[in-house]
């Protein structure tokens, strides 16, 4: 069976401020693999998108990468009119699209 995965952007204040709260070190370590971080992210998505609120299971999002910047103008992976470049994309992050299905 496939699996749907996600690039997730988080908002960073937010997110200082939940691992502060619990006492969570990121001491070097980057967010994707903070492993309670990645959780609580899951659990978020899993509250959003379920068969209660009108998702088929095959929509269910599995797999999660956290980006540690956004979809940009600058980066080039949006337009002027912010719709996404999926080529662009998809050629930047290959090798954590293909990480995500190992």
């Amino acid at each position: 069976m496939s699996s749907l995965g996600a690039f997730v952007v988080v908002d960073k204040e937010n997110i200082d401020e939940y691992l502060e709260k619990h006492k969570i070190s990121t001491d070097g370590v980057e967010l994707n693999n903070i492993k309670e971080l990645k959780s609580l992210i899951k659990s978020e998505i899993s509250h959003l998108v379920n068969e209660k609120t009108g998702f088929r299971p095959y929509e269910y999002v599995s797999k999660v990468r956290i980006l540690s910047s956004e979809f940009s103008i600058e980066n080039k992976m949006l337009t002027q009119s912010l719709k996404m470049k999926r080529n662009e994309i998809l050629a930047f992050y290959e090798k954590e699209i293909e990480d995500m299905y190992v």
